[in-house]
């Protein structure tokens, strides 16, 4: 499920059953990625988790520069990730939060 990230107007064009949440940060992106799949509550039962809906998500940056760092933000630690087709998993009813690093390109005008 591929989507791409654009400087402009970050959109999302995402196959699957993802929702997807971008935000300008000083020197990029944060992509969040939530899955909203597996997860099964009426107000009178508790939750019930298909683990098979996991997601298999991959970002490709398309706006202009390009990405430096990838960073998976983690509860405990931080993990670098690799700067072109960014693949993660997303388990059921999780989110990831990603931050993308971006550099001008050489000769790139403002």
């Amino acid at each position: 499920m591929p989507f791409d990230v654009t400087s402009a107007s970050p959109s999302a064009n995402a196959t699957g059953r993802i929702q997807t949440l971008f935000s300008r940060s000083p020197d990029g992106w944060i992509v969040t990625v939530i899955n909203n799949e597996g997860i099964t509550k009426t107000f009178r039962e508790s939750p019930k988790t298909d683990l098979r809906a996991e997601q298999h998500v991959t970002i490709r940056y398309r706006g202009p520069g390009s990405v430096a760092k990838a960073i998976l933000c983690g509860e405990e630690a931080d993990t670098a990730l690799p700067v072109s087709d960014i693949g993660l998993t997303v388990p059921p009813g999780d989110v990831r939060i990603v931050k993308l690093a971006v550099v001008a390109s050489v000769g790139a005008r403002r």
